[in-house]
């Protein structure tokens, strides 16, 4: 019975099959020509999808971001890229040059000050003062010798006397030294190298004064300064303070600088 059934199942299909009319060439070739262009329809798709795909990446904000910073058009988008471009670099060095030109001017002008301010020091003149006449107290005028010791001309512009005077022996005396001349001050007379020469000041002591030096009780003071200026048009100042101290026989004596005398009383610049 089995055998029947799949005998009858066998003859069914033979008979479906051939009453299905034959399929012509032209008909299958047809067909194949339909598959190939839809096909090739598909594929144009895909191929245009792909590339309006790459067209918008290349359009877009980071794309064009990209752009601007790995590929700059302008000279000053260059200035921050690595390595610059040549006439970035040529800007580059030429600062550098600048610089190290700027460092070697410094110097050089650092080292001509030093050789001017040596030539100065070495070549100007010095005018200094001295008190080694003996005065004698009740004496009426006091020697002053003014001496140059440098090398070039010393052009003097004042010299005074501002004290002389008797003190107590405890307390100091106020002089304040004076600073050099102001510009443009006259020339009194000219001081050449080695050369000296004495001023005489006229001076008085009262009776009771001398008495009371000459018993040590109280002390005779004279101050004052020199101003001139060197070949060089610097100004200077000698600032001189001495005490009366008793040389030898009584009432005669040297002035000579005291030892409670403040910086800058007995000091030329």
């Amino acid at each position: 019975m089995f055998f029947l059934v799949l005998n009858g199942a066998g003859e069914s299909a033979e008979q479906n099959t051939k009453s299905k009319p034959p399929v012509s060439k032209n008909e299958e070739s047809a067909s194949d020509d339909k598959r190939h262009i839809a096909n090739g329809a598909i594929a144009n798709k895909s191929q245009r999808a792909e590339e309006e795909s790459k067209a918008g990446n290349e359009h877009g904000p980071r794309a064009q971001a990209n752009k601007v910073t790995n590929y700059p058009k302008g000279d000053a988008d260059q200035f921050w890229v690595w390595p610059p471009t040549s006439g970035w670099a040529v800007v580059y060095i030429t600062a550098v040059y600048a610089f190290v030109a700027l460092g070697q001017l410094w110097f050089i002008r650092r080292q001509a000050n030093i050789a001017r301010q040596a030539l100065t020091t070495s070549e100007r003149s010095w005018v200094g003062v001295g008190f080694e006449q003996l005065y004698t107290l009740g004496n009426d005028f006091v020697d002053l010798r003014i001496y140059n010791s440098g090398k070039s001309p010393g052009h003097i512009k004042d010299v005074r006397l501002v004290g002389f005077q008797v003190a107590e022996k405890d307390k100091s005396i106020p002089y304040k030294p004076k600073a050099a001349p102001p510009p443009r001050t006259g020339t009194a007379w000219t001081i050449f190298p080695g050369e000296s020469t004495t001023q005489r000041w006229d001076v008085r002591l009262e009776p009771e004064e001398i008495t009371e030096v000459a018993k040590k009780t109280k002390r005779l003071t004279l101050f004052g300064f020199v101003w001139y200026a060197d070949i060089f048009g610097n100004g200077h100042v000698t600032n001189f303070y001495r005490d009366w101290m008793e040389v030898g026989e009584p009432l005669n004596g040297r002035f000579m600088i005291p030892p409670d005398a403040q910086r800058g009383q007995n000091e030329a610049t």
